[in-house]
């Protein structure tokens, strides 16, 4: 979309729906501040005080409204929309349009049909089904086995392409593993909790391209998972990848300051203190303790698989309170007196 249909078209859309105060916007008290009493900087409390419930990638727009009046937001927003369309210029196709809505506290859809553009009631997708923000499949019940699924099946079916690449070199080859194959997986990796045996069965699928390549398909994987320097191939680690990516996407999300920032803040606080922790580096040595069990959130397991390598989290990124109202030792002297 050229800057000037997005000036008149997409821009104004965002400023209605901010000025109307309806919808989501970033709180005005972290998850840190709820649990400790925390005051936070007068940048950070004013990030919280304007409605942000619109999202654009390029011509595609999503509204978001959250709370016990979201049903009420959501149609007051679609409202705006339906009586500005006809003066920003560009078409609303509602055959293309969805909603979604659902109570996270009993996981259930809620009930969208007040909710009408030009009088038609929009059509409702499925909250278990998954749907596509930029190219990653995702559900609004947080289920990651559409995505995970995807990037198998894509891995699998490239490495099938390249063992049937009879042109190209085994170097070549190789190359297309590292740059074409385990590119599938990086590009939403670190927004996905992948377990460890998944991220063996996917480095178990480099491994299968990279003996294609040289036509050794009963050799010891071994050899290619070790590095170059030590008389291997040095085929990519699943594991290593996405510890990685999970590393790269904290740095983007906090390279500017706004609201991506903060959610990326939120988001490392609420997974400290769902382990009674205040800081990433607690949060690591609690999971040495206790290690994640199950279905854990995607920075516990980061925490847990940077101890694995012996590296610890020592830069603070939120300020702390003087005196802390949660301490490691008393959590773990619980968790154990409870067992």
């Amino acid at each position: 979309m050229s800057p000037p249909k997005c000036s008149t078209g997409i821009d104004p859309l965002h400023h209605l729906t901010s000025a109307s105060g309806r919808g989501w916007k970033p709180s005005r008290v972290s998850p840190l501040r709820t649990a400790t009493g925390l005051r936070e900087t007068a940048t950070q409390v004013e990030a919280g005080t304007r409605s942000d419930p619109a999202k654009c990638f390029v011509d595609d727009v999503n509204y978001a409204s959250f709370g016990p009046r979201a049903v009420e937001d959501a149609r007051a927003i679609v409202s705006i929309v339906d009586m500005a369309q006809p003066w920003i210029g560009p078409a609303i196709q509602l055959t293309k349009s969805r909603i979604m809505a659902i109570d996270f506290a009993t996981m259930r859809p809620v009930d969208t049909s007040s909710i009408t553009f030009q009088h038609h009631p929009l059509p409702v997708h499925p909250v278990d089904q998954p749907f596509r923000v930029l190219g990653v499949l995702m559900t609004m019940t947080l289920d990651h086995s559409f995505e995970k699924a995807r990037v198998m099946g894509e891995t699998k079916s490239r490495v099938s392409a390249l063992a049937r690449a009879k042109f190209l070199s085994p170097s070549q080859r190789e190359v297309a593993v590292t740059l074409a194959i385990t590119s599938v997986f990086r590009y939403s990796a670190g927004l996905i909790p992948w377990t460890t045996s998944e991220l063996e069965a996917l480095t178990g699928l480099w491994v299968e391209g990279y003996r294609g390549a040289w036509s050794l398909p009963k050799s010891d994987a071994s050899l290619f998972r070790l590095s170059r320097r030590y008389g291997g191939r040095g085929c990519p680690i699943a594991h290593d990848v996405w510890i990685s990516e999970c590393m790269s996407l904290i740095s983007q999300c906090l390279k500017k300051p706004g609201v991506v920032a903060r959610l990326m803040i939120e988001d490392l606080q609420r997974a400290c203190l769902s382990r009674g922790c205040l800081t990433l580096f607690q949060l690591q040595r609690m999971t040495r303790l206790i290690p994640p069990q199950g279905l854990s959130s995607w920075v516990e397991l980061l925490m847990s698989r940077l101890d694995g390598l012996g590296l610890d989290v020592t830069n603070p990124l939120w300020d702390l309170p003087k005196e802390s109202l949660l301490l490691l030792s008393e959590v773990v002297g619980v968790h154990w007196c409870g067992a």
